[in-house]
């Protein structure tokens, strides 16, 4: 951005806080003695004052919506991702800092959570080619075998020192350290597929280490959003209620099979209709999967259903289906992702306790430390027997640190389920510190990652190897 351009940004900016904060104090209603001043229309007569909350959830989705996107092109050019920029914003003007968006009225925003969880799980099916992965279906099994189970138990052991150090209000007993630092463990594991899609576009990265990245990371998709459910499901038994949770009287096997088998055929059934509306209809789009993912996540709710697994083989169906032409539909979904990104995770940054942030900072710098150590030494060893070449092994690990829109979905998850836990605002507090720690370095390491493999297009020729 030139610097006029960053002039024009900060303007616009700075007027839409202007505006926000002028709402906001036009919308709190006067008190005298304790009692609340009527509404007044032009003629003096009193009319019915609508909802304080209604009004400014209208107000702040539209802050969130053009601030966050004016904010993150505000800070383009230091580098930070987009993401990130949208968290700050939301940590800027939510209830801890500057109070243009209330508690109360974030409250009303918890569709836009479901939206955008289903969206970023089309995209991340839609990713999954199954072709590609059967070439490289053993290299990939091994890679992922090795690296999920270091970063995943090594995490959770981290994890279980760590909140017993902290000392963590509501967690009774070593069974729920047990279950919370195996929520920890898991959410840990993810890395971003749209990160590394973005990274090796912007280098032109094209080889044999960005190649198994893409692959492994894809398919890491896949298998973690269902152990994801497995260990929510069981952990969650173990946290809420000790021990009733969401299983009620269901045996846990059988609660297993509806919910991840449920969601599994609905979300392989959605995708057909999806193709069906795509080969016969394919109009206004952008209407139908606004629709199809507020569907998917207020039926999966009812129906106890897994919106993630439900969107994610959706997804997965429709970018394998050869006899239809999908581009269309996940070029849509890419031109909804901005918008509904941008409120998402300024929703998520400004639901954050900056109080208990702060004061679990440090730990979190540890927990993003431990994590980059297994990162590397899974990914390594992974490589390593897998075959992969010398060079694409010694920085294939690189590709696998950045965090974004699956991970933050997943801690979206733990705290809707565990809402009413007293422990649940530091458990989502440190997962969005390490998350957001990760969205900064993680793109840089991966850059550094393809240039010294010679994969970018600045670096050379693409390395050979198999």
């Amino acid at each position: 951005m030139t610097r006029r351009g960053s002039i024009r940004a900060f303007l616009m900016l700075a007027i839409l806080l202007c505006f926000a904060w002028l709402g906001q104090s036009v919308n709190t209603p006067a008190v005298t003695d304790g009692v609340t001043a009527p509404a007044l229309d032009a003629l003096g007569s009193e009319i019915m004052r609508p909802s304080p909350g209604l009004v400014g959830t209208a107000s702040g989705l539209g802050l969130f919506l053009l601030g966050a996107w004016v904010f993150s092109r505000l800070l383009k050019p230091i580098g930070l991702p987009a993401v990130t920029s949208y968290l700050f914003f939301g940590i800027a003007v939510g209830p801890m800092v500057l109070g243009l968006v209330s508690e109360g009225e974030l409250k009303y925003m918890g569709l836009i959570e479901g939206l955008a969880i289903s969206l970023i799980a089309l995209t991340a099916g839609g990713e999954i080619e199954i072709d590609f992965i059967r070439k490289s279906l053993k290299k990939i099994v091994i890679i992922l075998a090795i690296q999920m189970s270091a970063v995943g138990v090594g995490c959770a052991l981290f994890a279980y020192g760590l909140l017993q150090w902290m000392d963590v209000e509501g967690l009774d007993g070593s069974v729920q350290i047990i279950a919370a630092a195996a929520i920890l463990g898991t959410v840990a594991i993810t890395n971003s597929p749209a990160v590394l899609l973005a990274v090796i576009s912007e280098t032109h990265a094209k080889g044999i280490m960005s190649q198994t990245a893409l692959a492994v990371t894809v398919c890491k998709d896949l298998v973690l959003i269902i152990l994801f459910a497995v260990v929510m499901t069981i952990a969650g038994s173990v946290l809420i209620e000790k021990g009733g949770g969401a299983l009620g009287d269901q045996s846990l096997m059988m609660y297993l099979l509806i919910h991840l088998g449920g969601s599994l055929i609905a979300g392989l059934v959605l995708g057909g209709l999806f193709a069906l509306y795509t080969v016969r209809i394919g109009t206004a789009m952008p209407i139908f999967l606004i629709f199809a993912c507020l569907g998917i996540a207020l039926i999966g709710h009812a129906l106890h259903l897994d919106p993630l697994i439900v969107a994610l083989f959706a997804g997965m169906v429709m970018g394998n289906l050869k006899q239809i032409k999908s581009d269309h539909f996940f070029e849509t979904v890419e031109d909804l992702s901005l918008p509904v990104y941008c409120v998402f995770f300024a929703v998520a940054g400004a639901k954050l306790d900056l109080v208990i942030l702060g004061s679990i900072a440090g730990w979190a710098a540890m927990f993003v430390l431990v994590r980059l150590v297994l990162v590397w030494a899974g990914t390594t060893l992974g490589a390593r027997i897998a075959g992969i070449s010398p060079l694409s092994r010694r920085w294939l690990w690189t590709t696998l640190v950045p965090q974004a829109g699956v991970t933050l979905a997943l801690a979206t998850v733990v705290r809707n389920t565990l809402s009413d836990q007293p422990y649940v605002d530091q458990m989502f507090g440190l997962l969005m510190g390490f998350v957001a720690a990760n969205q900064v370095i993680g793109p840089i390491l991966m850059k550094l990652g393809f240039k010294k493999c010679g994969e970018s297009r600045d670096s050379g020729t693409a390395s050979a190897g198999s």
